[in-house]
């Protein structure tokens, strides 16, 4: 009997082992961490913000800047291997767990909440979940106390975020990019922001519906999707650099009186064939709407700055009998024209009569000088 009792307790401890080794989730790695200190602060990668999610099944979720990855881990000991079989990698990594605090080899993690579980149940716009009804990734924001849902774990091609996780608002929304398949998504009203590519690289969803509590629209939010139809709320007072930078789809958007600032290259390379900017706008960035297809701009009275090649595009190569035309020097001094203002001369220039210049591309292309001192068609 002695020795029967001594092979089952040598049976229970290997079983033990092999599930604090592999198959499962090491419950205390559950999680989600974010590489940084205990004040939020996130130091991340070379390649930018740095996100692990441990999830109870032995599965990991790792954000890298703008890239995801999907795999599997196990510990042995005080090592941590991590394999993405997409990506053909294996890591091993020295690892400990301290309370609220994951070191892996030399880089420090804070744990910002629980993992996300398997469970199948999408959330209404309005309404909260809690961890273990989850189909998302998240963490907290200690800026704000709120959470930043950073990506979805299911199947389902019409996804609702949810407005609470664990009685916290949902405050801002990334990592919907390349990885994401849904074709629909419905935001919450307790949104504040659309993060950092947030949208980037997605090419299922075209139409974008963004709630009327949102404020500012962060850099590189749809870049390279597939939208073609979004509609910006007059909430937001900014548009980041970047956001809808080569967004072949986008032909047409209505920028609201709310908006101050437009980015650099906020609609660069975008499919963009006509824009109105209102006069709530004071600033446009560096290339904003560089290599775009317009045919019609109209600029608000009060931008007070333009960056250099902001408008420069279709617009200002069509209208020129013989291709684009390189800017011209002022006149020189002792020249019969030195009398003229810049302005008149660059005027008197866009108005020769080997260029088909409209009126109103000649007044667009004076404004844009006016303002920014650049000719609209140098780049």
């Amino acid at each position: 009997m002695r020795k029967l009792i001594i092979i089952l307790l040598a049976i229970t401890m290997l079983v033990v082992a092999v599930t604090a080794c592999g198959g499962g989730g090491n419950s205390n790695l559950v999680g989600t961490w974010v590489a940084g200190s205990s004040d939020g602060r996130q130091h991340g990668s070379a390649f930018g913000e740095w996100i692990i999610v441990f999830n109870s099944d032995g599965t990991v979720s790792e954000d890298v800047g703008a890239n995801r990855f999907r795999g599997t881990y196990e510990t042995k000991g005080n090592t941590l291997t991590i394999k993405i079989p997409n990506e053909g990698t294996t890591a091993s990594y020295t690892y400990k767990v301290s309370g609220s605090t994951l070191t892996l080899d030399d880089t420090t993690f804070t744990k910002q909440s629980g993992g996300s579980s398997s469970s199948s149940n999408n959330q209404g716009s309005g309404s909260s979940a809690k961890e273990d009804d989850l189909e998302f990734t998240f963490r907290f924001d200690p800026d704000t106390n709120g959470v930043i849902v950073t990506g979805y774990t299911g199947s389902s091609l019409e996804v609702t975020v949810p407005s609470e996780i664990d009685g916290q608002p949902v405050t801002s929304i990334t990592g919907f990019g390349r990885d994401f398949g849904g074709m629909s998504i419905t935001l919450p009203n307790t949104l504040v922001e659309i993060g950092e590519n947030a949208f980037q690289n997605n090419s299922s969803l075209s139409t974008v519906v963004i709630p009327n509590s949102v404020t500012a629209i962060r850099g590189g939010a749809f870049r390279n999707s597939a939208i073609s139809s979004i509609t910006i709320p007059d909430s937001v007072t900014i548009i980041e650099s970047s956001v809808f930078w080569e967004t072949a789809n986008l032909t047409s958007i209505t920028i609201p009186n709310s908006v101050t600032e437009i980015g650099s290259h906020a609609f660069a390379e975008s499919g963009l064939t006509s824009i109105v900017i209102p006069d709530s706008v004071t600033k446009i960035g560096d290339r904003a709407f560089y290599e775009t297809d317009l045919q019609s701009i109209v600029i608000g009275n009060g931008v007070t700055e333009i960056g250099k090649s902001a408008f420069f595009s279709s617009y200002f190569k069509l209208f020129m009998s013989g291709g684009v035309m390189a800017p011209v020097p002022p006149p020189m001094a002792g020249s019969s024209e030195t009398q003229m203002t810049e302005l008149e001369w660059v005027e008197q220039q866009l108005r020769g009569e080997h260029l088909n210049f409209s009126e109103e591309q000649i007044q667009v292309a004076l404004r844009i000088y006016d303002i920014s001192g650049i000719a609209p068609f140098a780049r």
